[in-house]
């Protein structure tokens, strides 16, 4: 039996904890929007497009999660895809901090993240991104996955 690299531990935890933040925000977005329900068919859009995406995000995280650990050959070419895909939110956590920082509201960056969480998820894709794509190009990951 071939022993698991601990990496993919990693990259399983990594995918649980954005399923657990992706689905956080999922909450935050549906309490925000029966708190500030609005009759303009275009808020609810947004509310409807924002929330079906980040129902899509956790779905896919949890699976993903099943598919690392359990060594699935389709995991990895779809963890590189969604974590592309998650690059969105990484860089709206920067545009986030670049806004705060110019404007020189660094103090309103806390009550940002206490207010909503989805900022807390934005800024903390800036570091989850960069280390799943790092981990899933490692050559032992690859190996444990096939793709070498």
């Amino acid at each position: 039996m071939e022993q698991k690299p601990n990496l993919v531990y990693i990259l399983t935890v990594l995918w649980i904890i954005i399923g657990i933040l992706f689905l956080g925000s999922f909450i935050a977005y549906i309490t925000d929007y029966f708190d500030n329900f609005s009759h303009m068919s275009i808020i609810r859009f947004y509310f409807a497009s924002y929330l079906i995406l980040f129902l899509f995000i956790v779905l896919s995280a949890f699976i993903l999660a099943y598919g690392t650990f359990l060594k699935k050959s389709w995991s990895w070419i779809t963890g590189v895809m969604l974590s592309s895909f998650l690059g969105y939110f990484a860089y709206s956590g920067i545009q986030l901090i670049w806004s705060l920082i110019s404007m020189g509201n660094i103090d309103q960056l806390f009550a940002n993240l206490y207010i909503g969480f989805h900022y807390t998820t934005y800024l903390l894709m800036i570091f989850f991104v960069p280390a799943i794509l790092f981990i899933l190009t490692r050559p032992v990951v690859k190996a444990y996955f096939g793709k070498t």
